[in-house]
């Protein structure tokens, strides 16, 4: 399991600095996960500061330098993110695909920052039963799972929209969101029920890896100036 937090860690840290690093040069939020209001006052300003934050945070976990301040940090900016900009947009229209799709993501970058945090090596642990960093791990690997089983749901609600997503030399295209739907659906219960837990975790990593050579580089290279699709690959 180390050398999978090894790989997780800096693989976290590269795509939360680029993220940053993309919002630093389109000098805008980062799409999707930072739907600040254009009309708030200091919009400009409080972009620029997040995209440092998260540039920083990101290198820390890149590098293995102050590693969990890094975690704590991206895990603050994205809870802050999902409880003052997500959640009160998403009560008044909770069946919008895209503001759940988004608010998922969100919750999921949390939790994979703070499983980072609560699994990073400390120099002086406390016994096992007392750890409260055993707790955040627990607490962490469930909410990372949870939008698993809505990415599931989406997939199957909305096949068409996301089949045309896929690259047309892909066969089968119109089976491909089922086969996904399916395999998100089976990741989240293997990770909330600690079922096969690390082998569903490798293979939805595995999943997310394809995504970037298959789906996000393709709408990178046909669309370079977009941050959208700049940040979706980072995201993968």
């Amino acid at each position: 399991m180390q050398n999978l937090l090894r790989l997780g860690r800096p693989l976290l840290g590269i795509g939360v600095a680029v993220i940053g690093f993309l919002s630093l040069v389109f000098r805008d939020a980062v799409p999707g996960l930072e739907p600040i209001p254009a009309t708030l006052p200091g919009h400009l300003v409080l972009t620029l500061l997040v995209s440092g934050v998260l540039i920083a945070a990101g290198a820390s976990l890149a590098l293995n330098w102050h590693a969990p301040l890094g975690a704590a940090a991206v895990t603050t900016v994205s809870v802050l993110w999902l409880l003052l900009l997500h959640l009160p947009v998403l009560a008044g229209d909770a069946a919008n695909p895209l503001l759940l799709t988004a608010a998922a993501q969100t919750l999921m970058l949390a939790a994979a920052s703070a499983f980072a945090w609560a699994t990073l090596p400390r120099p002086h642990p406390a016994p096992p039963p007392l750890m409260r960093e055993d707790r955040l791990a627990t607490a962490s690997r469930i909410a990372f799972a949870l939008p698993l089983f809505a990415f599931g749901a989406l997939h199957f609600r909305y096949h068409v929209a996301v089949s045309g997503m896929i690259p047309h030399q892909v066969p089968a295209r119109a089976w491909w969101p089922y086969a996904t739907g399916l395999a998100f659906l089976a990741a989240g219960a293997a990770i909330v029920t600690r079922t096969r837990a690390r082998l569903a975790a490798s293979l939805l990593g595995a999943m997310f890896a394809a995504w970037v050579f298959l789906v996000h580089w393709p709408r990178v290279v046909a669309n370079p100036g977009s941050q959208l699709e700049w940040t979706g690959l980072a995201l993968a």
